[in-house]
């Protein structure tokens, strides 16, 4: 078996390197246990758009992975940065990061913003919406605004969360009766607006955008909704 079909030990091999077990993986990212098992016994060909979705999981728990090693083994093997579960925060950040590599910047940069603004929102990027203000791969974040506030957003950018754990990013309109959700690209004709009659879960209007340190990612860009 060639290395390109050894997707799925990869992606167990770096699930573990979490110290996470598959169950607290896919509480903690929303995936179904069943799904996750499948993709790591190489049960279903695994996508480039999946892929990306462990890769941004496993970013997330503080294990750097690239797209060239999960999918073709090929380039670094994966390096844990720091993990949620081994209670390490202040040593990560003491920790001597000269001459980093772009995407270990980018996770520090994301990182001090979380550390320094606790109870903020983070996400990251993931189709072409919010072009040319937004590009897939960016990373935005922000304060999420009290219930009673979420007017401030108006055409604000925001991170708008219309399910629990699934938010989007759009220009958010408050009008007399209901809210409007307007994507900023308006050559991507499949992403209609919004219209909402009652307020959304949460706002959180952007005020940190760390620029996407992978430059490919455009690809993986379906253009359907995040």
């Amino acid at each position: 078996m060639n290395s390109s079909q050894e997707i799925g030990s990869r992606i167990r091999h770096c699930r573990r390197l979490t110290g996470l077990t598959r169950k607290e993986f896919c509480d903690r990212h929303n995936l179904a246990v069943n799904t996750l098992s499948s993709w790591e016994r190489d049960e279903v060909t695994i996508s480039e758009k999946t892929a990306l979705q462990c890769i941004q999981a496993f970013f997330d728990e503080g294990l750097n992975c690239t797209s060239a090693w999960l999918l073709r083994e090929e380039g670094e093997a994966p390096t844990v940065l720091y993990s949620n579960n081994r209670n390490l925060p202040e040593k990560f950040f003491e920790r001597d990061f000269a001459n980093v590599s772009p995407e270990i910047s980018a996770f520090l940069d994301v990182k001090s913003y979380q550390k320094n603004n606790p109870g903020c929102i983070v996400h990251q990027i993931k189709n072409k919406a919010m072009l040319p203000y937004i590009k897939v791969g960016d990373f935005v974040g922000g304060m999420p605004l009290d219930k009673d506030k979420i007017h401030q957003g108006h055409r604000e950018i925001c991170i708008i969360e219309l399910e629990p754990k699934k938010p989007i990013v759009r220009i958010l309109h408050k009008q007399k009766n209901n809210y409007v959700l307007v994507a900023a690209n308006t050559s991507a004709s499949v992403i209609s607006p919004l219209i909402l009659e009652t307020p959304p879960l949460s706002v959180t209007p952007v005020e940190f955008i760390r620029k996407s340190f992978i430059s490919n990612l455009d690809r993986f860009d379906d253009g359907t909704d995040e």
